[in-house]
């Protein structure tokens, strides 16, 4: 941890440019007038009289700074530019320099804004003023923290409290400082959580027991925050007592239980957190249900998933998102995925208007069972109760439909209505999954803790980081999701979420790296054929044809690799004998998908195979519900080329009306198809797909 005089030491201040010839008498009356238009807010007339003041006179620093506050707000790019000419002419203007910090801050550039403000430091100004001195080292003491330069930090907040402490006339006319004069407490809880973060924790609970002595009504949090360097220190035991504590005065809240679990996430106290929360459940008033999830957690981080899973499976009440969950990995973790099974379908029955909360279940016992996710066939085959059919047949319709097998779907559909009609009616009934998180978020939790706690649970994670990015957590959800990465580089969770944030920022060669490294350490089919996918989303083909042959080299019959592989290579004219094969077998494997079923017809169509096409493009079309478009389209295509215009119009006008529908994932589709209809309809030759000659 590097001290302030450490960081940057040889940066120094510029000389400044020297005037060639005197200011212009013109200027003056311009520059008072962009003045006045300043102080009365009219930016637009200040910006005009500024801007010509400079044109004139290029060596008014004071000119060039006053324009820099003109457009900031406005046009940061020219703010930004204007405060450079400033400090360039007057290396010694604090203030500019500060607004140039603030500026490269907001545009994400905080190692520029920390030399400016190190620069600041070395002013007349900064030494001389106490209200300087102050905003500069605030401002440089965030900025550090957030570039890794925490004592350094600590060191300009420390500096900063000093100076704050004299109360000073000169300080009090600062607005900006007004209100850290009056709280202190704010910046003495900023300083007691980074002596935290680098173990220094007396240091840290000297600061806390300082707010909680002088300013309790400013103390908010601080208890919590007390117990959890406690229990950084190593007293483990001091902290789960005080925290029980908490929980029995707050009677065991949603806030107060995840404060309890997030304490011992790191500490290794899960043994002392069990046996006081076994020693406080008694003195509370109405112990509910999450309770028992919260032991249950305990248990398994204690490797007791069996004793988690029995604590559970008779819990009554709603099945809440977090007890379907603790109770789904308690019981696959013990090997009882038939049992999970059981209890999700007993569940569905007892508590149909749950059943959305139940769902989420199926897709994290889905996810445990990576690489060999947990399938319709193994669904079918466990031996249930007679009551418990028809919640299983609901399942296996929606699954059905997510997997792209409507036939099966409706007739999983049609059963489970027939067996129980009451119960699927309420299970249509039931409502969406709320969108908000079931958990209680705060400043003091790891978001690192919750990616990896959650990573399990892949909808909800992605609900989850959603809402924390609305309130405001954007840069911890990033580092977060960069932190799980770097310790669990196949967690392909954590990397589809971080590939996607970095490529929504303009930085996909980031996304890209962090691909290859799990691809470099990834061998499991269905996780090689999601970074493939992840490559292909981030315009790398070569390397998402690659996957796909890795995958195809793990298990020959995974359907999705053999269907997208042997599609690739049909649609680009390559290997069409082994596309033949990969498509076959992906049909075989999955007979209503109409996905793979399309693939193939397709293949033959571009083998000039026409009327052996269309049956399978037919085909297609009757097992996708909606019609794709870009299926019809290909039919469309098969027909024509087969002498059949009357079928090939047919097609494509029902194209064009699902595309008017659902839309389309090829933009252009819908001018393409509209131009054949065009052609036909003049009897011109139609522009359809070419075919591959060899």
């Amino acid at each position: 941890m590097l001290p302030l005089d450490e960081v940057q030491p040889d940066l120094v201040l510029p000389e400044p440019v020297e005037r060639p010839l005197p200011a212009p008498s013109s200027v003056l009356s311009k520059y008072a007038q962009g003045r006045s238009a300043l102080l009365d807010n009219r930016k637009s007339q200040a910006i005009e009289y500024l801007t010509a003041v400079v044109e004139e006179d290029p060596y008014s620093a004071v000119a060039y700074r006053d324009l820099g506050y003109a457009w900031l707000g406005t046009d940061n790019d020219r703010a930004l530019s204007a405060y450079k000419q400033a400090v360039r002419i007057d290396p010694e203007d604090t203030d500019s320099r500060v607004q140039l910090a603030r500026l490269y801050a907001l545009k994400g550039d905080l190692i520029q804004a920390r030399n400016e403000l190190l620069l600041a430091r070395l002013t007349t100004s900064y030494h001389d003023s106490d209200s300087d001195s102050v905003v500069v080292d605030l401002l440089l003491g965030r900025v550090l923290s957030e570039t890794g330069y925490i004592r350094a930090s600590i060191d300009c907040f420390e500096k900063a409290l000093q100076v704050l402490q004299k109360r000073s006339l000169e300080l009090r006319s600062r607005t900006e400082l007004i209100e850290v004069i009056q709280r202190p407490a704010v910046l003495k809880l900023k300083l007691a959580d980074l002596y935290a973060r680098i173990g220094s924790f007396e240091k840290s609970l000297s600061y806390y027991e300082q707010i909680q002595k002088d300013e309790p009504q400013a103390a908010g949090g601080i208890e919590l925050r007390m117990i959890q360097t406690r229990a950084k220190a190593g007293d483990i035991t001091t902290a789960a007592r005080q925290m029980a504590g908490l929980v029995i005065r707050y009677q065991a809240s949603r806030a107060s239980l995840q404060a309890f679990i997030d304490l011992f996430e790191n500490h290794g106290g899960e043994k002392a957190a069990l046996s006081e929360l076994k020693r406080v459940m008694p003195q509370l008033q109405s112990p509910d249900g999450e309770l028992n999830v919260l032991q249950a957690r305990l248990l398994r981080r204690l490797g007791r998933s069996k004793e988690a899973g029995d604590l559970l499976v008779n819990q009554p009440g709603e099945p809440t998102m977090s007890l379907v969950r603790e109770t789904v990995m308690s019981l696959q973790e013990s090997d009882r995925t038939d049992q999970a099974v059981k209890w999700l379908l007993q569940k569905m029955n007892d508590q149909p208007r749950s059943v959305q909360a139940i769902f989420r279940g199926w897709a994290i016992l889905n996810h445990l069972s990576q690489p060999h996710p947990f399938d319709l066939q193994q669904l079918r085959s466990i031996q249930l109760s007679n009551d418990l059919e028809s919640a299983r047949h609901f399942v296996l319709a929606r699954w059905a439909q997510e997997n792209g097998q409507p036939v099966t779907a409706r007739q999983a559909i049609s059963k489970a209505h027939s067996l129980d009609a009451g119960r699927f009616a309420e299970w249509l009934r039931a409502p969406l999954i709320s969108s908000i998180p079931d958990v209680n978020f705060t400043e003091q939790r790891d978001v690192r803790q919750f990616i990896e706690e959650f990573s399990n649970d892949p909808v909800y994670l992605n609900e989850s980081i959603g809402y924390l990015v609305q309130q405001g957590q954007a840069s911890h959800v990033q580092s977060g999701l960069e932190a799980v990465l770097e310790q669990q580089p196949e967690n392909l969770v954590v990397l589809e979420l971080l590939t996607s944030w970095l490529e929504s920022s303009d930085r996909s060669a980031e996304a890209i790296r962090l691909v290859d490294r799990a691809a470099s350490t990834v061998r499991a089919a269905p996780m090689l054929y999601k970074l493939s996918g992840l490559y292909t989303r981030l315009g790398v083909p070569d390397l998402a044809e690659k996957m796909l042959r890795r995958s195809l080299e793990v298990d020959p019959n995974f359907p999705p690799a053999c269907n997208d592989l042997g599609y690739l290579l049909a649609d680009s004219g390559r290997e069409l004998d082994f596309a033949e094969s990969l498509l076959y077998r992906a049909v075989g494997l999955e007979p209503e998908n109409p996905a793979y079923i399309d693939s193939l017809g397709w293949l033959l169509y571009k083998q000039g195979k026409f009327e052996q096409a269309r049956p399978y493009l037919e085909r297609a079309i009757s097992f996708s519900e909606p019609p794709d478009p870009i299926i019809l389209d290909h039919a469309g295509d098969a027909a024509y080329r087969d002498g059949d215009k009357v079928s090939a119009e047919k097609r494509w006008n029902e194209a064009l009306s699902q595309i008017r529908q659902q839309g389309t994932s090829d933009p252009q589709l819908r001018l393409k198809i509209e131009r054949k209809i065009r052609q036909l309809s003049e009897n011109q030759p139609v522009d359809v797909a070419e075919i591959i000659t060899r």
